[in-house]
């Protein structure tokens, strides 16, 4: 993992998968700037194997983490850990979840307009 600073936050990025770990809170914060989906640099394709190879050991506290969905882009899975609260998205994941939640926010406001 090599650190990766952006908009004020570290976030931790796999040299090998691309994938990305943030500490409690920072998936969160980025998640609200469509322009973190910059930091997400990895391939969606290898992303999508690496998610099906099962669950990971936190890189903090060196224990199993829990699969979680995502609440508005169901099948974006990311990994949680109960411990520490730091979370895993395998690359490509952060693209798809800051795109779609762009692609929400300008479908209610169309809606709000069209009542």
């Amino acid at each position: 993992m090599h650190e990766v600073e952006f908009a004020g936050q570290t976030v931790d990025r796999c040299e090998g998968c691309a994938g990305l770990w943030f500490d409690r809170g920072e998936r969160e914060a980025l998640l609200q700037l469509e322009s973190s989906a910059e930091i997400d640099t990895g391939t969606s394709s290898v992303g999508e194997v690496l998610n099906m190879e099962g669950l990971i050991d936190c890189p903090r506290c060196k224990l199993p983490m829990e699969r979680h969905i995502d609440d508005k882009v169901s099948h974006v899975w990311f990994e949680l850990c109960d411990r520490c609260g730091g979370s895993y998205l395998d690359a490509g994941e952060l693209r798809e979840l800051t795109t779609r939640a762009s692609e929400g926010l300008v479908r209610g406001l169309f809606r709000a307009v069209r009542h």
